[in-house]
């Protein structure tokens, strides 16, 4: 059993411990720069299901954002994927559409 005592602090050492301190610094960097990336990608999938329904029964985003009791830009965000609607809200659009939650809102990709 190696115990360390009087340890001094040489240059070389606080060096290291400033490279470790920056590469620790880097990597941190790194994966909140790839999670940021994943987060914003998987923001970004439409939901081409949703408007090909709307369109389906022949209603326009207005028409679908009245009967839900939401804004058009609600349903513009929501069909474009950068909004992710409340269950309550995907419930009501699945009424007023006539489709279930896999049909409207089930990614199959995963």
């Amino acid at each position: 059993m190696n115990i360390l005592i009087n340890h001094q602090i040489t240059f070389e050492g606080m060096f290291n411990v400033m490279n470790y301190g920056f590469l620790f610094f880097y990597a941190l960097t790194v994966l909140f720069a790839i999670i940021r990336r994943k987060s914003l990608l998987m923001a970004n999938h439409k939901n081409l299901k949703l408007k090909s329904a709307r369109t389906l029964a022949g209603m326009t985003q207005i028409d679908l954002a009245k009967s839900v009791h939401v804004t058009r830009q609600t349903i513009v965000a929501v069909e474009s994927g950068n909004y992710n609607p409340s269950i309550n809200l995907c419930i009501d659009i699945c009424k007023v559409l006539g489709c279930t939650l896999n049909d409207l809102f089930w990614n199959e990709d995963n």
